[in-house]
């Protein structure tokens, strides 16, 4: 599924509007004469200043307070699977929106028989040597054989796992279940639970909502869209959802409690983002930080620095120059 099809809801509140106590706006221009008094050390990760940076320099810092943020995930999704009764005998069926899947149940099914049919055989030659009714290479064959058909059935689940389903739920699942696959940006995944309750509304019926629940949360980022298959299972009461109809998913509301700072105390190096911390009046500390989602100009910060930390808002550029040397 496209990423460019998700979309999320996030609502900032008060703290995190003003989020930064005592920054003010001035020209960032990078100053000759600061940078012919400063005092670099520890490999560029200390920086000391000869004398405070003024209140409308081109080095500026602000002290970091926490905010709230409530942030609502609602994600595309399909039914991607169900179960139903079969026509004949009341058996049962698993359906799938993509025949490719179709084919990969069935061969997984297949590979499964011959998987059992293998083992038996092998119990059966054992059984047979043990009598004298057999030899050591029909035992080996029959060992052998068991082997690949191991080798077949892992490939066939390991295929099917990857596309965000549980062989073993399709082949035991009841009939009136249904599965939707939804496809989560990374960014966006630690606000999806595992266990919880989610709320759906299909295209096909607008304004109804229906209930499931998050099974299973994929193992596999896809490099290609940075986002993370999950599975959500509900009851299809009366069979009257199909797979193959889209659908949203509404993953509820959280809240937490951030540390937000602007894009410009942020510098990139190497793919590592650093900001510089503030130790006294005049010295500042490069710091790694791991930066989490971005809310209009700010980037959330998911670790390496703390709520009353002082960092340098403007000037960043200045003193990574300093700092790195470029």
């Amino acid at each position: 599924m496209n990423s460019s099809r998700w979309f999320a809801t996030v609502t900032m509140l008060a703290a995190l509007a003003g989020g930064l106590g005592g920054c003010t706006n001035g020209d960032a221009a990078v100053s000759s004469a600061i940078a012919a008094r400063t005092e670099v050390r520890d490999g560029g990760r200390t920086i000391r200043l000869a004398e405070p940076p003024a209140p409308d320099g081109p080095i500026q810092t602000g002290v970091l307070r926490e905010g709230v943020v409530k942030a609502e995930v609602i994600a595309p999704a399909s039914a991607v699977a169900g179960i139903s009764r079969s026509t004949g005998g009341g058996g049962r069926i698993a359906l799938f929106a993509s025949g490719d899947m179709t084919s990969l149940y069935s061969a997984f099914t297949q590979n499964q028989t011959a998987l059992d049919k293998a083992t038996r055989d092998l119990a059966r030659r054992k059984d047979l040597f043990e009598h004298q009714a057999a030899t050591g290479k029909d035992v080996s064959d029959a060992e052998t054989d068991l082997a690949n058909a191991r080798a077949t059935v892992a490939e066939t689940e390991g295929k099917i796992r990857a596309a965000g389903f549980n062989p073993e739920e399709l082949r035991t699942g009841r009939p009136g279940m249904l599965w939707l696959i939804s496809d989560v940006p990374e960014s966006q995944l630690y606000e999806v639970r595992r266990g919880e309750e989610t709320s759906i509304e299909f295209s096909s019926f607008p304004g109804e909502r229906f209930t499931g629940r998050v099974q299973a949360i994929g193992d596999v980022i896809d490099n290609a869209t940075r986002t993370v298959k999950v599975r959500i299972a509900m009851t299809n009461a009366g069979e009257r959802l199909k797979p193959g109809m889209f659908a949203k998913v509404n993953f509820g509301q959280s809240e937490s409690r951030v540390i937000s700072i602007p894009q410009s105390a942020i510098v990139i190096v190497q793919g590592k983002h650093y900001v510089f911390a503030s130790r006294s009046a005049t010295e500042f500390e490069r710091r790694e930080i791991q930066p989490g989602r971005q809310i209009g100009d700010s980037i959330i910060v998911a670790g390496g620095l703390n709520a009353g930390d002082v960092i340098a808002t403007q000037g960043a550029m200045l003193l990574k120059g300093l700092s790195f040397g470029y």
